[in-house]
């Protein structure tokens, strides 16, 4: 591999006009070519093609139709006795309008458009509760008539107004579109939009927004809001770390090129591809540029020492790319391969996070030991301020006093190691790895206070979905099938997790109520195959606007019963939705039910990242340690360098069981990730420190040059690692939060890893011998380049 590095190192040097032509014309080339990247975030795309999940969910779309809902909640305020007054029931009736109007919408249930249905002689009749809301002000009669009415009105009580009657509720169904969540996001804004031009938010009552639409838009939108900021951010504290780093304007302008190139190299990859943006792939752009300033930052260094040596720039630029070349190659091969191992999780954005992750790394080594070199090969002199930072700055005289304090105090160094592996061993159990939708709103955002006010009064945003079967068309009138299905719904209904379920037997019991003069003792089903025929026969035909197709299919073969459930970590919901399943399966099996819908979408992704993450992180740690092997062809070494690069992972886990915190998909790529990343610089200390006992050099002075040599640009980086992941921590979701504050704390505690525990770790094992067992990597000093 030396040759073949030092022809790498002659050919990048004495063609370096012509990298300098591709470079400048790959960089329009990308830009201007290859796809627009739409961003989707549709729960469907999650999952990969063939997963029963998804095939249960289709056949819901498929005997249905649409089942999503966009909620808004009515909060009565004093001193109002409740909503049925004239200025909240126009507001009622205008949102409803809305909704009615509205493009992306199928269906809309309020009280302004409810009909009930009731006795007309010997048939049934079916009219709106509310006929003009504008003729209400006038008339108290009608507003008493119309509580009366509502008192008697199951379908309505609990999932459109509270029984107290202070809190009304809208439900818009939003039309399913498979392949893309836009039009969501679009009807979410023109809905905050009419709210805002119509001053809706101004009178006596309080607005509750929540539902999948609305919920996937501020999950969309706050993600790019949260970029578009963090990003500049970012790129501003990357540009200030690299001048306070090297005191030097074209150290900050050169890596940026690097970056871009590797940035959107990646983009023409995932435009080619097809692969669309999401909430997953957000985080690619700034770790890429994380990544690419850590991988720039040592090229950095090692060719300003190189000058520093009184080399001329192309013999510099020739002598960084041999001293970095295979250490920089095998960071990359294991970055990448931290975000190869997330592709062992059966989600689709994941997998191809983890493909676009695992590329970005080698583009940028690509950029780094070609264009790079190249670009710093036209620098004549070394900046004044950057020979005296890398010679006799802070961070040098911290560096050359550190294998110093280090030999004086290995022992506590390793006792301190040895207590953090304790520790992390006793809290690693702990973790839960769970996911609560809620909890990824801060505390107090008005989302996550929407979504607990909903629960709270209305048992529910998220809906399951449940499938049953009836065994042949028209099946659904048998009287038998609708006793199993009450009983089912009863016990459903039964539960702590759930909430009001209105389905055909709720339907039947009302018109059954109706025709036997609104009795209440005749709200039951009707007892033969004919009766619920006509049952449903009269219903059509009594002015009702609502067909039913949304809880019946076409054949009345299928009934769907659609279960509001309450906010809950998903390891509780999983449990609850298989308490559910069993329940119906052992006491209905004739029923055959299946359970679908968002709530079972949300809880079967959840299960999949939880059981890919461990998968995930033990590949990565495999792969990574054969590469180890590999790079320094000793199994003991190899070892070696993985703890200070594995220990803090496993510590920072430790402190989040600590903070009570729970992993969830976002914090547990971090693991992933920072795996990768975090072997960086153990794998430069370790190939410095091998290089010199290879010399000849004591352990002593092995890790001294070690330090001074690689020091400076692990510190370097290591700042720049830290800073780029404590910008997350600005973000709007918790989630994102704890990707930067754990990222930070991961990188941080890498630093020390690498600095005192692994020259700790290495002194204990070769300190005190005569000879020792060394790695084969060569050695390549500046006067082997220049003769």
């Amino acid at each position: 591999m030396t040759a073949f590095i030092r022809a790498w190192a002659e050919t990048v040097t004495t063609r370096r006009y012509l990298i300098l032509f591709l470079a400048l014309l790959l960089l329009p080339l990308m830009v201007f070519t290859g796809r627009a990247i739409p961003f989707d975030n549709a729960t469907e795309r999650y999952f990969v093609s063939g997963d029963p999940t998804l095939k249960n969910f289709q056949y819901l779309i498929d005997l249905f139709g649409d089942y999503e809902y966009l909620i808004v909640g009515i909060e009565q305020l004093p001193p109002e006795q409740d909503v049925f007054n004239p200025e909240t029931l126009d507001a009622i009736a205008r949102l409803t309008d809305f909704f009615d109007s509205h493009r992306f919408v199928t269906q809309v249930r309020s009280l302004t458009n409810y009909q009930y249905t009731h006795a007309d002689g010997d048939d049934i009749s079916t009219d709106y509760l509310i006929e003009d809301v504008s003729e209400l002000e006038d008339d108290p009669g009608e507003i008493d008539s119309i509580r009366s009415i509502i008192a008697a009105e199951n379908l309505a009580l609990g999932t459109l107004i509270s029984p107290d009657f202070r809190h009304a509720r809208i439900t818009a169904r939003v039309e399913y579109r498979g392949d893309t969540a836009a039009h969501k996001v679009a009807l979410a804004q023109e809905f905050y939009r009419f709210i805002a031009e119509q001053g809706l938010e101004n009178g006596n009552y309080v607005l509750h927004y929540s539902g999948y639409p609305l919920l996937s838009e501020r999950f969309e939108t706050l993600v790019q809001e949260d970029m578009q900021l963090l990003i500049p951010i970012m790129v501003l504290l990357m540009f200030f770390m690299l001048y306070l780093s090297f005191r030097s304007p074209l150290a900050m302008v050169l890596p940026g090129l690097v970056i871009a190139l590797g940035v959107l190299g990646v983009n023409e990859i995932q435009s080619y591809l097809g692969a669309p943006h999401s909430t997953v792939d957000q985080a690619l752009l700034p770790t890429m540029i994380i990544i690419g300033v850590g991988i720039t930052v040592h090229v950095l260094v090692a060719f300003y020492q190189a000058m520093g040596e009184d080399l001329d720039s192309l013999s510099a630029a020739r002598l960084a790319i041999i001293r970095l070349w295979k250490p920089a190659f095998f960071t990359a091969i294991t970055t990448s391969a931290g975000f190869l191992a997330l592709s062992v999780i059966r989600i689709a954005p994941i997998r191809e996070f983890a493909l676009l992750g695992a590329l970005g790394p080698l583009l940028l080594f690509l950029f780094a030991m070609t264009l790079l070199p190249v670009l710093l090969s036209f620098t004549h002199t070394l900046p004044g301020k950057a020979r005296h930072i890398l010679s006799g700055g802070l961070v040098s005289r911290f560096t050359g006093a550190l294998p110093g304090f280090t030999f004086r105090h290995y022992r506590a160094v390793l006792i301190a190691g040895l207590a953090c592996m304790v520790f992390a061993l006793f809290t690693i159990p702990r973790i839960k790895i769970d996911t609560n939708y809620v909890t990824q709103f801060k505390q107090g955002s008005e989302v996550r206070q929407d979504i607990l006010y909903l629960d709270r009064v209305f048992r529910g945003v998220l809906t399951l979905d449940i499938i049953l079967d009836s065994g042949a068309p028209e099946g659904i009138k048998n009287p038998e099938f609708l006793r199993q299905v009450e009983s089912y719904q009863a016990w459903l209904e039964s539960r702590n997790s759930t909430g009001p379920v209105n389905s055909l037997v709720d339907y039947l019991k009302e018109i059954n109520k109706a025709l036997n003069g609104d009795d209440p003792d005749y709200y039951r089903l009707p007892d033969s195959r004919a009766m619920a025929a006509q049952f449903l026969l009269l219903y059509d035909s009594s002015g009702a606007s609502d067909d039913l197709s949304d809880i019946k299919d076409f054949d009345n073969r299928f009934l769907r019963l659609i279960v509001p459930m309450v906010n809950m970590p998903a390891s509780d919901a999983r449990q609850e939705l298989q308490t559910i399943e069993a329940y119906g399966r052992e006491n209905f099996p004739a029923l055959e039910p299946i359970l679908t819908g968002g709530m079972e979408l949300r809880t079967a992704q959840d299960v999949y990242a939880a059981q890919g993450m461990s998968r995930s992180f033990g590949a990565a740690l495999l792969v990574i340690s054969l590469f180890f092997f590999l790079l320094f062809r000793s199994f003991k070494y190899g070892v070696l360098s993985l703890i200070p690069s594995v220990l803090p992972i496993l510590l920072t886990g430790g402190i989040a069981v600590l903070m009570g915190v729970y992993l969830d998909l976002n914090t547990m790529l971090v693991g992933a990730m920072t795996m990768g990343i975090a072997v960086d610089d153990s794998i430069h200390v370790m190939t410095r420190y091998l290089s010199g006992r290879q010399a000849g050099q004591s352990c002593r002075e092995a890790l001294e040059r070690a330090l001074n040599e690689s020091g400076r640009a692990v510190i370097f980086s290591s700042a720049v690692l830290i800073l780029g992941f404590s910008v997350f921590c600005l973000a709007s979701f918790t989630t994102i939060i704890y990707v930067g504050l754990f990222g930070s704390i991961i990188m941080f505690l890498a630093l020390l890893g690498d600095l005192l525990l692994l020259p700790a770790i290495l002194f204990w094992v070769d300190g005190d011998r005569g000879s020792h067992e060394t790695g084969q990597l060569s050695d390549v000093s500046s006067k082997g380049i220049t003769d």
